[in-house]
Parts: structure tokens; C-alpha cells; sequence
């Protein structure tokens, strides 16, 4: 048994109780990042977001949003795939996580203070298809993500191994077709 096998099965909420909260207005069909999208039309210049090293508008953010989510389809992240993901907080990585929504990706974020034992607990229980990792000068993911059987899409969150895509340049790709049959559901 693993550190993990207490873990409880995802259970999806009945279709009846779904309608109820939906129909009460407390729930929406819309995921989150519709929200970011829709902002993008009605605010188009306003600030988004922005971490003390980058700003974006709405605008701007929905398009990093588009180009990550396109950028990761096009490398292969199958509907549905488990990445994980050990970076420090920033911009960048709320447009990540946003563009997972879009592209039906589920990141699946590990704590900074993860070494080795548990990094490699969570991606045999999770199943994960790749990683999302940083440079630090505590611990570097990377060789340790390279090494796990499993995880066939590594990515860096800012270019420091050319043999590894980094999100902040994933080339643009994917078209909103694409999406909308891989995107999450909110239920």
C-alpha cells in the first residue's frame, strides 16, 4: 500500500442535484477560463494579471492562454492527461493552468518542498503523462521528471534545457474547434 491508498475515488455529482444547483444559479456551465475569455472581448485592455516581472491584459492573457493551450495539444498532451507541475507561483503559470482548462489537460501541482520520494508517489498515483518543472537552486526537478517511467511530455516553465519545449515559447497552434471537444467540463 502506498502513502496514498486512503484516497477516495472522484465521484460525480448526480445529474438531478447538477440541475438543481444550475437552475438556483449557483452553479454555471461556464469553467473559468470562459470567464478570462469573455473578459477578453468586454475589457480588452484592462490588467489581467501580472506577478512583478510581467503584465497582461485581458486581451493579452487570452491569447498566452490560446498559444499554451494549442502549444500543448500539438505536443501530444493527450484529453484528460495527468501533468504535474513543481514551479513557483507566477503569471505565467495562472495562464498554464488556465490553458489546461482549455485544452482538457489536469495539472496536477506539487508542493515546492517535494523531492524524489514524493514526486515519484504522486506520479505513479495519478498516472501522469509529463511534467511542468522550474529551475531552482534547491532541487531540479527535471533530471529526477526525465527518469520517471511514465512521463513522456516535459516541459520547463522558462527555457534553461534546450532539449526540453518551455511554456513561455510554445509555438502558437490549435484552433478553438480543437478545444471545444477536449475542454474540462465544470460537471
Amino acid at each position: 500500500a502506498t502513502a496514498f491508498s486512503s484516497l477516495a475515488a472522484v465521484r460525480r455529482y448526480p445529474p438531478q442535484m447538477i440541475e438543481s444547483w444550475v437552475r438556483s444559479g449557483h452553479w454555471t456551465p461556464q469553467a473559468t477560463v470562459d470567464f478570462w475569455l469573455r473578459n477578453a472581448q468586454t475589457r480588452p485592455h484592462a490588467v489581467a494579471l501580472g506577478d512583478g516581472r510581467e503584465q497582461y491584459t485581458w486581451f493579452e492573457a487570452a491569447q498566452a492562454i490560446q498559444r499554451l493551450a494549442g502549444g500543448l495539444v500539438d505536443s501530444g498532451v493527450s484529453r484528460d492527461a495527468v501533468l504535474l507541475v513543481q514551479a513557483p507561483n507566477s503569471a505565467l503559470l495562472v495562464l498554464f493552468r488556465l490553458a489546461c482548462e482549455l485544452a482538457g489537460i489536469i495539472p496536477a501541482f506539487l508542493h515546492v518542498g517535494f523531492r524524489r520520494a514524493e514526486i515519484e508517489a504522486v506520479a505513479a498515483k495519478v498516472g501522469a503523462a509529463g511534467a511542468v518543472v522550474a529551475p531552482s537552486e534547491k532541487f531540479d526537478a527535471l533530471p529526477l521528471c526525465r527518469a520517471l517511467a511514465g512521463l513522456r511530455h516535459l516541459f520547463t516553465v522558462e527555457p534553461y534545457d534546450a532539449a526540453v519545449p518551455c511554456l513561455a515559447s510554445l509555438p502558437a497552434a490549435g484552433g478553438s474547434s480543437t478545444f471545444e471537444a477536449r475542454r474540462i467540463r465544470p460537471f
